[in-house]
């Protein structure tokens, strides 16, 4: 009902006639009736799209308010304004209608614990992996978290600085110790 309320156009008949009285509320300069005819139609071009009661209203507000003959934009936004609560009451009831369809809409059947661990382990999800991204948690992909990580002994020739392999060699114990500057 009131998306046809809406969504209704008026006459030409009607727009003519409201429009007409509207306008000889205001001063009307001498005019060959073809040029009169041409402002009209103006008028029926602008408003022919909108329902009659909601042009009616607007012209109501304009002469409620109206200091001079309205332009045909202008009537546009009032009319625009008249309309706006009965559309966003349409919307408003669209989105219910929509949330209330989700709702009602079949849910899938919840998955058993065993089923959803074959689904787990069959994506390559299984506990190793769980722990391997545990073991590493910056690594940027599963296979850079099953990497293994290897390491070795390194040998001191690799790290140390010449004078220090000398004096780990000489060492009896196997050990660098850190020589006491002398005084």
């Amino acid at each position: 009902m009131i998306q046809a309320s809406i969504r209704s156009q008026a006459s030409e008949g009607d727009i003519l006639t409201r429009i007409n009285t509207v306008l000889d509320l205001y001063y009307r300069p001498d005019r060959d009736p073809a040029a009169e005819a041409r402002v009209l139609e103006e008028y029926v071009r602008a408003l022919r799209h909108f329902p009659a009661w909601a042009i009616n209203r607007a012209c109501d507000a304009w002469n409620r308010t109206g200091k001079r003959r309205p332009t045909p934009g202008e009537l546009v936004e009032l009319i625009d304004m008249e309309l706006k609560p009965w559309r966003d009451e349409l919307e408003h009831r669209r989105r219910m209608a929509a949330a209330q369809a989700e709702d009602q809409r079949p849910r899938p059947d919840p998955v058993s614990p065993s089923r959803a661990d074959e689904i787990v382990r069959a994506a390559g999800f299984t506990p190793e992996r769980i722990e391997a991204l545990r073991r590493r948690p910056m690594a940027g992909s599963m296979a850079e978290a099953d990497q293994v990580i290897r390491t070795r002994e390194l040998d001191p020739d690799e790290y140390l600085f010449p004078h220090e392999r000398e004096a780990l060699r000489n060492s009896p114990d196997g050990k660098l110790t850190k020589e006491e500057p002398r005084k």
